[in-house]
C-alpha cells in the first residue's frame, strides 16, 4: 500500500462526505481497496489546484460501472459533473460498449444529467442504500446512443 493512495482515498472520503447530504457511500478503506483494483479508474475535476470533484468507474472487457460521482458541494451545479462525463466518455470512448451506474431515487439533478447524456432508467434496486433507506435506480448507456 502506497502512502499516496492512503492519501488520495481519504481525500476522495472527504469529498464523498461532503458532497452527499446522506454522506459518503462508501468508507475510507473502501475508496482504498478500489485504488488497489486494477480494473478501477478515477478522472478529477480541480480548480486552482484543487480536486472539486471525481469520477470513479470499474472497466470489465467492454462494459463499465461508474462506482461514484462526486463533485463539492461549492462547485455543484457549475458543470463539473458533466465535464466528469465528457472526460469519461472521451477516455472510454474505442473500448466502452455499455456502461452502468446506480444513483438515489431522490438525487433528481444527478438522474437529470445522466438522462441529458444519454443514459435510460432500466431497473429499481429496493432498499438498496442506508441512511437513510432508499431506492437505487439503476441507469445504463449503450454506446453509439450517445
Amino acid at each position: 500500500m502506497k502512502k499516496n493512495e492512503q492519501q488520495l482515498a481519504k481525500l476522495l472520503f472527504e469529498i464523498s462526505e461532503q458532497a452527499y447530504p446522506e454522506g459518503a457511500p462508501w468508507h475510507e478503506r473502501q475508496f482504498l481497496a478500489d485504488l488497489q483494483t486494477p480494473t478501477a479508474h478515477y478522472l478529477f475535476v480541480t480548480r486552482d489546484s484543487k480536486i472539486v470533484g471525481f469520477l470513479s468507474y470499474q472497466l470489465v472487457l467492454d462494459e463499465a460501472e461508474i462506482t461514484n460521482v462526486a463533485v463539492l458541494p461549492t462547485h455543484q451545479k457549475l458543470g463539473v459533473g458533466q465535464a466528469l462525463l465528457e472526460q469519461f466518455f472521451d477516455e472510454t470512448a474505442v473500448t466502452v460498449k455499455e456502461v452502468f451506474l446506480e444513483v438515489r431515487k431522490s438525487n433528481l439533478a444527478a438522474q437529470r444529467l445522466y438522462q441529458k447524456n444519454g443514459f435510460v432508467e432500466i431497473a429499481q434496486r429496493r432498499n438498496y442504500y442506508q441512511r437513510p433507506l432508499e431506492d437505487a435506480l439503476i441507469f445504463k448507456l449503450k454506446r453509439g446512443e450517445i
